[in-house]
């Protein structure tokens, strides 16, 4: 049987990084053939009770700010011929390993993207975060993802070790959207990339203002960094900002029509909800865009 490396980056949040562990070990891939590799990116939690709970882990250290960079060095230590990369928030499905790397196998990919499922609370509806997360986030869109645009979320990606021979590694600068431009350069240069319905991650959903806000406030000064470093010109750039920003009015359309929303209560919640993340994705792009450094998050 096949070797996999699972590669997960993390920063503290040790209570989800446990869930995923157990998760892992149990996997019906045999355990035999399954290498963990967690990466800590400057943790302040004490990591010493779980590096205890789980020895079978290779435990690494990475002191560069970013999850990509935590990704490179897990793919150096990698020994596996396959490589699996996950949240440390994510809960991997008991046959996730397993059906991804039948997938790999059965369609000739060298590169794999799984489905990714919110886990759903118990006992109540989903609320404004949750439910701006569901519409704008894409998590559980990966099939479009990988069938129309071209790129997956690493919460759920495994390849075929030689591609990182071929194509290189993540671009460690980039602080958010390194999956998609690592996949779309690997594409570029041959390597096939497929869905894989059957190899499911469970993803948490954010529930509160504070993950939202990084998140987006994360993706924006990415997605800047990234058009900047391809030199886009002037106005790509300011169109980029203008497309989801407070002053677009078809944020404001959204803002006061959005989706699966009842209640005026709730409509009232998810339209200052809108309004406030606009004006966070219009101020952090301003900010990359005169030359800050994106937001790790």
């Amino acid at each position: 049987m096949d070797r996999v490396s699972v590669i997960i980056p993390f920063r503290n949040g040790l209570d989800g990084l446990r869930k995923c562990l157990e998760a892992l070990a149990a996997q019906t891939y045999p355990a035999e053939a399954v290498e963990i590799i967690a990466i800590d990116n400057g943790s302040s939690e004490d990591t010493a009770r779980i590096k205890a709970d789980f020895p079978a882990v290779q435990w690494l250290q990475e002191a560069r700010s970013g999850s990509y960079a935590a990704r490179n060095l897990g793919v150096r230590h990698a020994r596996g011929k396959f490589i699996a990369f996950t949240d440390a928030d994510c809960v991997p499905a008991a046959s996730w390993l397993q059906q991804a790397i039948a997938a790999l196998e059965r369609t000739q990919a060298t590169l794999i993207g799984g489905r990714i499922d919110y886990l759903n609370p118990s006992g109540r509806s989903l609320n404004a975060c949750e439910l701006f997360e569901e519409e704008f986030f894409l998590l559980t869109r990966q099939q479009h993802l990988i069938e129309r645009v071209g790129v997956a979320a690493t919460a759920n990606v495994v390849a075929d070790r030689a591609v990182f021979d071929r194509v290189g590694f993540f671009d460690p600068d980039l602080k958010s959207l390194g999956d998609g431009e690592w996949l779309q350069r690997a594409t570029r240069r041959g390597e096939v990339l497929r869905y894989a319905e059957a190899a499911i991650v469970h993803h948490p959903r954010r529930s509160t203002l504070r993950p939202i806000f990084r998140k987006v406030r994360r993706i924006s000064g990415g997605r800047m960094l990234l058009l900047k470093r391809q030199h886009e010109s002037a106005g790509k750039l300011f169109a980029d900002i203008y497309r989801y920003s407070v002053f677009c009015p078809r944020i404001q359309r959204y803002a006061l029509s959005f989706p699966k929303i009842r209640g005026l209560g709730l409509r009232l919640r998810m339209f200052c909800l809108i309004e406030f993340l606009s004006l966070t994705n219009t101020v952090e792009k301003i900010r990359v865009l005169l030359g800050a450094g994106s937001y790790r998050g």
